[in-house]
């Protein structure tokens, strides 16, 4: 198998409409520096006819559907967004969910980019707990 040109191009990010779903085949995972917002993932989707579309992972619900599935490269996946919650009691936030369709997998090391659970850290290489990514700032406050 070649690599084309194309494949060295960036994937156009996926910027869903409430109740939108993509779904397709995990092509790349790779982190961001998000500047003062910290780094987040992205994951590139292979979509049917060719086209790919990276998910941005910088919205919490969103980083936080895709941690708990750690999908690998070769996986098919599955994203819906649901739109803006707003809340009385709370902040507002984008509701996302996700699921794992199948596909054969790579390793990507999800516990290096954020850790859900805080009272149970996982023990680096060389034995000092790994501290709990802490959100860095609301999705309001995101920029785009």
């Amino acid at each position: 198998m070649s690599v084309t040109p194309e494949e060295f191009d960036f994937a156009e990010a996926w910027r869903p409409q409430a109740g939108e779903l993509i779904e397709g085949d995990v092509v790349e995972i790779t982190t961001r520096d998000g500047g003062e917002y910290g780094s987040y993932v992205i994951v590139t989707l292979d979509l049917e006819g060719g086209e790919r579309r990276a998910l941005h992972a910088f919205h919490t619900v969103l980083a936080n559907e895709l941690a708990r599935l750690a999908p690998q490269v070769g996986d098919r996946i599955a994203v819906l967004y649901k739109g803006l919650v707003t809340r009385q009691d709370g902040p507002d936030f984008h509701a996302y969910r996700a699921k794992k369709i199948g596909g054969e997998s790579t390793t990507f090391d999800w516990g290096g980019e954020r850790r859900m659970a805080a009272e149970d850290p996982t023990p680096s290489e060389n034995g000092e707990s790994l501290k709990v990514a802490e959100p860095l700032t609301t999705d309001k406050e995101v920029p785009f």
